[in-house]
């Protein structure tokens, strides 16, 4: 999870000045502070302080910068996260360190305000649960890493740095017996066909925290390489919706998703899709005097071609590597010896 953190006086520009600073210096073998730093932030580990370096460029000597847009930043560099894991003393490294300032998202605000989705810190399933219902405030040991953030942030010239008062809690949970509980799988063959989906969307199957002991789990059943690429899928409303619970509909991160499908299906965009059919099923549920749970799918999207207002639909399966990640999904919810999912 996520302690988002809001910088002032820090403009784009200025950015642009500092992330090409430490690229000079990163890629400069010559520069033995520098190098020392990048060392540092690898852990001691060479062949690591080398990959990391290597992400910082394109080709030999081109820097990968951040990618400027209206009204956000994507860093697609490690730059500044090197320099802050060595100003720490920490390995950029979230299972070592179990704090990584990551590759930054940016929204940017007026007067330039930089709002930061970078600073990541290990949980486990207790204490995310525990985090969730305790108001999703950061705990003190994450303020007090957060608090070495907006020192070295102040000390590269912002004016302020401030913390947002809740954490971004990626995933801590999901809704059990959905009406159509969706999968990565489900995700990388496309979703729903173009004919009866209600909207497109697509995204990484997003583990950047990582899974502790998942590809240890993965190889004992032969599966050698759990990287998959991005799913473009046509998305419908039963996962968000429960059996047991009929008039409810769950719309957010807590779903019903198996397996890798939280990773991509709980961002904000994917959600909003959902949402709009749901609220579109939530007035046919009064119309008809039904439960919103007896809303099917196909029923809103008869809504959106009668409306003239469905979007254009472009999932697309990925043959290739669908049948590779359906069963890996289907080994980690098989039920080890003492009945406990391995999952």
């Amino acid at each position: 999870m996520t302690v988002v953190f809001e910088t002032r006086g820090l403009s784009p520009a200025r950015l642009g000045q500092i992330e090409a600073a430490y690229h000079r210096r990163f890629l400069n073998p010559a520069d033995t502070e520098a190098q020392g730093w990048l060392l540092s932030a690898a852990g001691g580990d060479r062949a690591r302080a080398a990959r990391l370096r290597a992400d910082m460029g394109e080709g030999s000597s081109q820097p990968r910068q951040f990618f400027l847009g209206s009204d956000y930043i994507d860093v697609r560099s490690p730059a500044l996260s090197v320099a802050f894991h060595a100003f720490r003393g920490l390995p950029f490294s979230l299972e070592q360190a179990g704090v990584l300032l990551d590759k930054a998202n940016i929204a940017r605000l007026p007067d330039d305000r930089l709002l930061w989705n970078a600073l990541l810190f290990a949980v486990d399933a207790a204490e995310a649960d525990a985090l969730a219902m305790a108001g999703a405030r950061p705990s003190t040991a994450m303020l007090a890493e957060a608090a070495r953030v907006q020192e070295w942030f102040t000390s590269l010239g912002a004016t302020a740095v401030t913390l947002a008062p809740e954490l971004y809690i990626r995933h801590a949970g999901n809704i059990s017996r959905a009406v159509s509980p969706i999968s990565g799988g489900w995700m990388l063959a496309g979703g729903l066909a173009a004919s009866a989906g209600l909207a497109s969307f697509g995204y990484h199957f997003d583990i950047r925290g990582g899974i502790l002991g998942l590809d240890e789990r993965a190889a004992s059943m032969g599966i050698g390489d759990t990287q998959f690429p991005m799913p473009l899928f046509n998305v419908g409303m039963g996962h968000a919706q429960l059996i047991d619970v009929p008039n409810v509909g769950v719309v957010s991160p807590a779903s019903g998703f198996e397996g890798y499908a939280a990773s991509a299906g709980r961002i904000v965009e994917h959600n909003v899709g959902v949402g709009v059919g749901l609220g579109i099923a939530a007035v046919l549920a009064v119309e008809s005097g039904r439960d919103l749970g007896g809303i099917r799918t196909a029923e809103v999207r008869q809504v959106l071609d009668v409306s003239r207002i469905t979007p254009r639909l472009y999932g697309a399966a990925d043959s290739t590597n669908l049948a590779r990640l359906e069963r890996f999904e289907i080994a980690l919810l098989d039920r080890g010896q003492d009945g406990t999912a391995l999952a």
